[in-house]
Formats: structure tokens, C-alpha cells, sequence
């Protein structure tokens, strides 16, 4: 049985079992591109061998592709759940929503939620990008499949379908036109479209493995079989409460997480967490030679290195002032450390 094939009440059934989030809904995949000429789309290609009707290549505008493309999907997305899937979303998003590309990008936080003849559109332009459109007995759900596939779509190609290469890149794409009889253009742009798809079809079989609902990115995926396979439904989650996530979220800021040491007061040093948007440096204080810079403290600092650190500063805080202003003298100081290291390798 081939899954487009329409069978009474079955698409209905499925769709109810996935508006619970209970495992795989066996959804139809649909691959998903565009191509512009100098921003604006002036084409939009669906391609799915799961339902061939709804394959075509869209000459549209910037003013009417979201018209085009929603009437389309419309057209054969009658009931049941559809994953639109397209290679490197974030540029074919805003071909989609043209005429509210700017709302999408202009938010901080991404989020953008609109209707559009009686769909309710809602997703996140970002990373991960996505979105969620619902009508009536109908959900589809756009899936960027670079998070699956992080490289380009023609060595995704190479992975998943070897025998759909990328086709040549016809003379003038991005900068002019297209008539409607241009076949290779045609060609150039369904085989993205065609590529998308059986990329999709492998993301897929992926959720059909481990019975997932449809995810957004494959740091979603991973949470979800987590949460499926490996937490037991009476395991309680507790909610940590507005302050706790408020600096959870504040402090998520990937890369590394480092902290500053500032000196208020003689003796004592206070640690403040570092963001990415500044240097983040430690002033180490119990070690000499740090004592006129400002450095960072690494992580791989050695059980010995921070052992020799202990050892130097005690030997400062035993010196004597070396001149009237009481200021440890640095040359006396270093020789003492040094004479100390070599006592730490005789010993070890």
C-alpha cells in the first residue's frame, strides 16, 4: 500500500493520534524550495512522491507567494498531517511569508504568529527554524532538515539519493527572470525540490525507528526519545520556578562558560558569570606572575599547576615589603616561585 492512497477515516485516526503526542504519525513528506532574483522569490517547487499531485514548480511574485503557495497546499493537503521539508530554512522561510518577512526578522526572540485565509500559521525563525499550520482537520509542519544534514544540499544529495545529483546552475539564476517554458531552469529548480524530499523520507524513517512525533531539529529529536524511551510516565517534573528559568535562559548563551574574579576588598575576590558578549577575563590573584595582567583561567589547569599556585602564593604572603610603600618586590617573588616549582618536581 502506497501511503498516499486514500483510505476512509484513516488520515482522521492518525491525525487524532498525533494531536496527543503519542508516537509516530506516519505523516506524508513533502520536499520544499524556492528561487529568487535579487531577494524576492520568483518560484516555489513542491515535490513528494508520496502524493505526485501535489508536485509543481510555482512562478510567483513577492506579492502573491503566499497566496500561491497556501492555495496549493490547500489544494491537496485535504486532512491529516503533512512535513514540509526545505535545506537551509531560514532563506526559504521568508520566500514563503514574503509579505511578512520583515515582521519575522525585526522580533528578538523570532517568534512570529499570523493568519492567512483561515490557516494559523505560528513558528520561530531562527535556530532551529520552523513552523506549524493548522486548518480545519489538516496540520503541516515546515522542518528545516539542515539540522539533520548540516551541509550543503548538494553533498546531502550525494548521502541520502546519489543517483539525483545536483544539476547544473543554469546562466543568470538569482539575477533575471524565467519564462514558464524554461525547461531547464524547471529541471534545475524540482530537483532541489525532489532532493528535499528524500531527505525528508530519511528524517522520516529516523522518527518511524524510535516512534517519535514529528520533531523540529535533531536536538529535539534526541530530547524526544529521551523523554519516550527513557523516562517512565510517573516520573515527576518539577516546575523550578520564574527566577530559576529567568537566569537559566540569561545564562544560555552557548560556547564556553567562564567567570570573572574582580577584587573588591583586600582578601576577598568575588565571581560574577561571564557572557559572550564581553571579554570574559580572571584575574588570578594567587599567582605572581599574574599580579600586573589580567589572564584566563583555563579549565585544564593540572592538579600540579594549581598546587604551584597555592605554593607561590603563600611564599608572597610570607615576603617581606621591599620598599616603603610595603609592594612585594615581583623579582623576589618570582625567584621565590621558582625555587619553589623545583622543590614540587623533586618531591614528585
Amino acid at each position: 500500500m502506497e501511503r498516499y492512497e486514500h483510505i476512509s477515516g484513516y488520515y482522521r485516526r492518525v491525525f487524532t493520534r498525533r494531536l496527543k503526542g503519542t508516537g509516530y504519525a506516519m505523516p506524508t513528506i513533502i520536499g520544499f524550495d524556492t528561487e529568487t532574483k535579487e531577494g524576492p522569490p520568483i518560484t516555489a517547487q513542491f515535490y513528494s512522491e508520496q502524493m505526485p499531485a501535489i508536485n509543481a514548480c510555482l512562478f510567483v511574485n513577492e506579492g502573491n507567494v503566499t497566496q500561491q503557495c497556501l492555495r496549493h497546499l490547500a489544494k491537496h493537503c485535504r486532512f491529516g498531517e503533512f512535513v514540509v521539508y526545505g535545506h537551509n530554512l531560514k532563506f526559504d522561510m521568508l520566500s514563503l511569508f514574503y509579505p511578512h518577512a520583515r515582521d519575522m526578522v525585526k522580533k528578538k526572540d523570532g517568534s512570529f504568529k499570523f493568519t492567512y485565509d483561515r490557516w494559523t500559521i505560528e513558528g520561530i525563525y531562527g535556530t532551529p527554524t520552523y513552523c506549524r499550520m493548522e486548518r480545519k482537520d489538516v496540520r503541516i509542519s515546515i522542518v528545516d532538515s539542515f539540522s539533520w544534514f548540516r551541509s550543503s544540499l548538494d553533498k546531502a544529495a550525494r548521502l541520502v539519493c546519489p543517483g539525483l545529483p545536483k544539476l547544473p546552475r543554469p546562466k543568470g539564476l538569482g539575477q533575471k527572470d524565467f519564462d514558464q517554458d524554461d525547461m531547464e531552469f524547471i529541471e534545475y529548480a524540482m530537483r532541489d525540490a525532489e532532493v528535499a524530499f528524500h531527505i525528508g523520507v530519511a528524517i522520516d524513517e529516523m522518527h518511524q525507528e524510535f516512534d517519535l512525533r514529528q520533531s523540529i531539529s535533531i536536538a529535539n529529536m534526541a530530547a524526544n526519545i529521551f523523554q519516550q524511551h527513557y523516562i517512565s510516565e510517573t516520573a515527576p517534573i518539577f516546575n523550578t520556578g520564574p527566577r530559576i528559568l529567568a537566569g537559566a535562559r540569561a545564562s544560555y548563551h552557548g560556547g564556553k562558560t567562564t567567570y570573572t574574579l574582580r577584587r573588591h576588598l583586600p582578601g576577598t575576590v568575588t565571581l560574577t558569570p561571564g557572557t559572550s558578549q564581553a571579554r570574559t577575563r580572571t584575574l588570578c590573584q594567587s599567582c605572581p606572575l599574574f599580579l600586573n595582567q589580567t589572564s584566563t583561567l583555563r579549565r585544564e589547569c593540572s592538579a600540579k599547576r594549581v598546587a604551584r599556585c597555592q605554593s607561590s602564593a603563600s611564599i608572597r604572603s610570607a615576603a617581606k615589603p621591599a620598599n616603603a610603600h610595603g609592594r612585594v618586590s615581583t623579582k623576589a617573588t618570582n625567584e621565590r616561585c621558582n625555587q619553589s616549582e623545583a622543590r614540587s618536581k623533586t618531591s614528585g
